[in-house]
């Protein structure tokens, strides 16, 4: 019942020593592993480069005693339905999120309420370069609420790049960021 490091490659939970950084095929592998662990304090190694469907969605859910996401890095460079969906949701102590290296994105909803309520959120990476897959604007959603609630968020990143919209797909994304200063959505 008190505090917690989560350490170590969470990989290691896929094929036993943490080597592989593929997650193709495991769809929903870690899907709310750690919802509601409001004594987790520091996060576990996120290698994967390769991501399944909402593989990381729900992973940190209302992990309320997590501080930082500093140094962290999400390296899959392209990432499909869901993959990030609600990964931080609710993380009320979070102040600084990680590094997002993601470039294309294919299916629904994959950076969807992200870091939605995370009212401590003040830091958060300065450019995000992001590409829709295939110029699909059929799927929807992809930032949608993704830092809605984070009221202490002064600057959003820059979305560079970002083609093809879909229907929603910045939908709620900065809705009560009460202390928002600048947002650049040039592309």
């Amino acid at each position: 019942t008190g505090d917690f490091d989560a350490s170590g490659s969470i990989m290691s939970l896929i094929d036993g020593n943490g080597s592989t950084t593929s997650l193709s095929g495991h769809d929903f592998a870690f899907r709310g592993l750690f919802y509601n662990c409001t004594h987790l304090k520091s996060l576990p190694e996120l290698p994967a480069t390769v991501l399944g469907n909402y593989c990381y969605n729900l992973l940190f859910f209302g992990c309320t005693g997590l501080v930082s996401a500093a140094g962290t890095v999400l390296p899959a460079e392209s990432v499909s339905s869901g993959a990030y969906n609600h990964m931080f949701y609710g993380c009320t102590g979070l102040k600084s999120a990680p590094e997002i290296k993601a470039k294309t994105v294919t299916g629904s909803g994959v950076f969807s309420n992200m870091f939605y309520n995370c009212s401590a959120l003040v830091s958060v990476q300065k450019k995000m370069y992001v590409v829709k897959g295939s110029g699909d604007t059929s799927k929807t959603s992809t930032f949608s609420g993704m830092f809605c609630g984070c009221s202490n968020l002064v600057t959003a990143p820059s979305f560079e790049g970002v083609t093809a919209l879909g229907t929603n797909d910045f939908s709620t994304a900065f809705q009560n960021c009460t202390k928002l200063q600048s947002i650049n959505l040039d592309t």
